[in-house]
This record gives C-alpha cells, structure tokens and sequence, in this order.
C-alpha cells in the first residue's frame, strides 16, 4: 500500500515509492510462536543473572544523611525540633560543604564478580536487552 503525502515544494499530492506494510493477526500468532524459545532463553538467563551487584557506598549514605537532617530545620513541619545551637548561616555552610564532598564519592559501587542483571523486554518483533556490566558483558 503507497501512502499518500503533500510535496512541500509542489505543492501537489504525490504517493511514497515504499509502501507501509499492514500485519494482520495471524503474523502476531506466528511471530510468538517463532520467538517462543527465544523468549524462553532470556528468561532463563534473566533469572540466572537477576543478582545484586550494585551496593551503596556507605560514605555517600553516611554523608546524604547529614545533609538532609541539616536542610530538616528549614521544613515548617520540624520547627519543634529545631535546635539554637548552630545558626543558619553556619547551617547552609555546613550543608554546602557537605554537598561538595558527596559530589566526590559514587551513590553506588559496582560488584566486579561474574554476577551481573539481565533485562528482556519484547513487544511484537521489537526486543531490547539490557546488562549492568560493562559493554565486554553485553557482548
């Protein structure tokens, strides 16, 4: 089937030398029944490799942690919990160096072992794969 389109230069109705092809429902019924082992495989490999390797860098944690307990006076729900011991000045000091320092570290540290995510999404004949190792592990 051409599909038809206004030539912008023209200014005339012209029809596409590549048609767009239309599926019917039988192509869907075929197509799962031949990528049926294929999703098969991924989904084994997906739940083989669904370990955890990302861990939290605990410096990161730790110092997150004190930014959002110093920026906490600043939120009217915890004005009963304020402290008069630092003052604001010194507080946002407090939280932009901080702020710097976690900038330092990584949120995140990657396991190295042989242990990595695989992901399988599929629709129709379109898949995508997609790996929290390196492009050596993709591969």
């Amino acid at each position: 089937m051409k599909t038809k389109y206004m030539n912008p230069e023209k200014k005339t109705k012209e029809y596409s030398e590549m048609g767009t092809p239309q599926r019917g429902t039988v192509f869907s019924i075929l197509l799962n029944i031949y990528l049926h082992k294929f999703d098969s495989i991924m989904e084994s490999m997906c739940g083989k490799y669904y370990k955890s390797t990302l861990k939290k860098n605990p410096e990161y944690t730790k110092t997150h942690n004190k930014i959002s307990n110093l920026r906490s006076y600043f939120f009217p729900t915890h004005r009963s919990k304020r402290t008069k011991n630092i003052s604001e000045k010194e507080r946002l000091k407090s939280i932009c160096k901080l702020d710097k320092k976690k900038r330092i570290f990584k949120s995140v540290i990657f396991d190295n072992s042989e242990n990595y995510k695989i992901y399988y999404v599929r629709y129709a004949d379109d898949f995508l794969i997609g790996t929290t190792g390196g492009k050596g592990k993709a591969q």
